[in-house]
């Protein structure tokens, strides 16, 4: 085609091969499929002088000289290496400038700088070099020996994978967990949270995951539209605690939405509660201890005052708890609902085994001083402060 034929000369009118590659490429040959002779004359026209290339056995290397006969490349190990025209265009993979492997080649010290001081941007033309994604065990391959040593690869990755999910443009690909990609455009606050939760190993790390949207509900409606149903699913579960978590984490997105249309339905809600109001205090106070997540906690405090009638023995059981974060609020609502009887208990069970109780009994003596809590009849703060 005479038309592609003059946009090529005028793209690659410096390239030393020009007419002999658009010959080569069958450009010229009327018999043969456009097609073809254009996607042979696009493969060949990547390699001219000073153009890098990649041999499966000798690495990279630069093109120094080229002729109709002969390429000659300089590899690290085999400089000024001829190589037969025809074969070399079938050999060799010819590589951007700007590609990793090439800046490896030609700047490993500024690349060693990079990998300390700019990991990000190092990444970025680690991933930009492959198409924009690369799987894990991809870049561990890339990356052990030369910048990591493979003993230390898991502790490295640890540390450098939450700072690379900073950046807008980074991200874990939706299809599979193990696949990083680069993304032309910044990744939005929701899809950013769809990939964290998509990525997310187990149960619990999704709840995480779910709660860390609700934070910013306007930001991640998206999210919240693609996460939601996943816990709708979950509230069929046939654990009990896994159900009473998927609810309570429901109820949660439903207030952040301030929405009056639950992300439930009624009738699960009321079994669910159903089954909770059946559940021993001591019981409940060993699943609250286990929720990690201090939101989803408070959230359960509150859920527990609502539908359970023995709601202040499960907030004394909860006082007892460490690290101490929901204190305050707890002895605050005990306070309020006049629980003295379970706060006077508090107080007694503190006294008998203060070493055991040593964080809560400090804030407790704390609250004291400070007059957040005001000790129940017969309780003196004379007789608190005695057992230091």
């Amino acid at each position: 085609d005479a038309r592609a034929i003059r946009t090529y000369r005028e793209k690659y009118k410096s390239h030393s091969l020009l007419e002999d590659f658009i010959k080569y490429s069958g450009l010229l040959d009327t018999r043969k499929s456009l097609a073809s002779s254009i996607l042979n004359f696009e493969t060949n026209i990547v390699f001219d002088k000073g153009n890098y290339v990649f041999h499966r056995s000798w690495g990279v290397g630069k093109i120094v000289d080229l002729n109709t006969a002969e390429m000659v490349i300089d590899f690290k190990d085999k400089k000024a290496h001829k190589m037969d025209i025809q074969m070399a265009l079938k050999s060799l993979k010819p590589l951007r400038e700007e590609h990793f492997w090439v800046m490896q080649f030609e700047k490993p010290e500024e690349m060693l700088r990079l990998f300390k001081e700019e990991t990000t941007q190092f990444f970025k033309i680690l991933l930009q070099s492959f198409g924009g994604k690369l799987t894990l065990a991809d870049i561990k391959t890339e990356l052990t020996d030369k910048y990591v040593p493979l003993s230390q690869w898991s502790k490295w990755w640890g540390k450098v994978r939450p700072e690379l999910m900073k950046d807008a443009l980074i991200g874990i690909s939706a299809q599979k967990k193990d696949m990083i990609e680069l993304h032309e455009t910044p990744i939005t606050m929701s899809e950013s949270a769809i990939e964290k939760f998509q990525a997310a190993q187990g149960f619990e790390d999704r709840v995480q995951a779910f709660i860390d949207v609700l934070k910013l509900p306007e930001e991640n409606l998206e999210a919240i539209e693609f996460i939601a149903p996943h816990f709708r699913e979950t509230l069929k579960s046939l654990d009990p605690n896994t159900r009473l978590k998927s609810l309570w984490l429901l109820e949660m997105a439903t207030e952040a939405l301030a929405d009056d249309e639950p992300l439930f339905s009624k009738e699960q809600q009321a079994e669910i509660i159903q089954a909770f109001k059946t559940r021993t205090p001591a019981d409940l106070a060993e699943l609250y201890e286990e929720v990690k997540q201090t939101e989803l906690k408070r959230h359960a405090l509150k859920f527990a005052k609502r539908h359970h009638n023995e709601w202040r023995r499960i907030f004394l059981e909860m006082l007892f708890e460490t690290p101490v974060k929901l204190h305050k609020s707890i002895i605050s609502d005990l306070t309020a609902a006049n629980a003295t009887e379970e706060i006077s208990e508090f107080i007694n069970r503190l006294k008998k085994d203060v070493k055991t109780n040593a964080e809560v009994f400090l804030w407790t003596v704390k609250s004291v001083i400070a007059g957040q809590l005001d000790l129940p009849a017969g309780q003196t703060q004379e007789a608190l402060l005695g057992l230091f």
